[in-house]
């Protein structure tokens, strides 16, 4: 497992040392009831993907402050576990904000009752929340590394933040920070942005994280 790694080097994408080449379908395991995640993943590699990707919703899995739900459609160890078993790689997009169309951007509501919360800031009111969070989602995770013999081979951080109006850059950092703190420095991290300048200087955090960008047809 030691000498398993995912890395971009030049560029390509390397796994063990050999170019790898993404072929990637998003599947939020949220958005189905998860006795049909098998159907659906299986379906995904014979259709010729090698990669799922997926958002994690904060509001599904902390629906009140300190109690958490994993349970159902909130297995996510039973989904990842369902990619590894049709040897698919998976691509963690755990936000905390993940937009996606989900109420809230996933951010759970009891977060409203914080009197002068800044959200998606280094606010420490809204990161003492983030990072209790993510510190039991990113545990709960973690032996689920690529490099930890797992299927996950990047972990996105925020969730085109170049679109918000706060560009944070110590927010990020802290992002970043959290997230090498428990998957490991092996971890592949990235952000992802409209493909517009404004929005590449405010949301990326290089070199801590690779900076991609999503694009429509237009």
């Amino acid at each position: 497992i030691a000498s398993r790694s995912f890395k971009i080097v030049g560029n390509e994408f390397q796994m063990d040392g050999k170019p790898f080449q993404i072929m990637s379908g998003a599947f939020h395991y949220f958005r189905q009831h998860p006795d049909y995640w098998e159907d659906t993943i299986k379906k995904m590699a014979n259709g010729g993907m090698n990669v799922i990707e997926t958002y994690v919703a904060w509001n599904l899995h902390e629906p009140v402050k300190g109690k958490f739900n994993w349970t159902g459609m909130a297995d996510i160890e039973r989904f990842i576990k369902i990619v590894q078993k049709y040897n698919l790689y998976l691509i963690l997009r755990p936000g905390p904000f993940i937009c996606a169309e989900w109420d809230f951007g996933g951010l759970p509501y009891w977060l409203l009752r914080e009197e002068n919360i800044v959200f998606r800031t280094s606010d420490p009111v809204y990161m003492k929340h983030v990072t209790d969070y993510m510190t039991v989602l990113l545990k709960k995770v973690a032996p689920y590394m690529y490099h930890r013999g797992g299927p996950i081979i990047m972990v996105q951080v925020e969730n085109e933040y170049g679109w918000y109006n706060k560009c944070d850059h110590t927010y990020m950092g802290l992002l970043c920070d959290l997230t090498e703190s428990i998957l490991g420095n092996e971890t592949l991290m990235f952000t992802n942005d409209g493909a517009y300048e404004g929005n590449l200087q405010c949301g990326n955090i290089i070199p801590r994280a690779y900076a991609s960008v999503d694009f429509g047809a237009g």
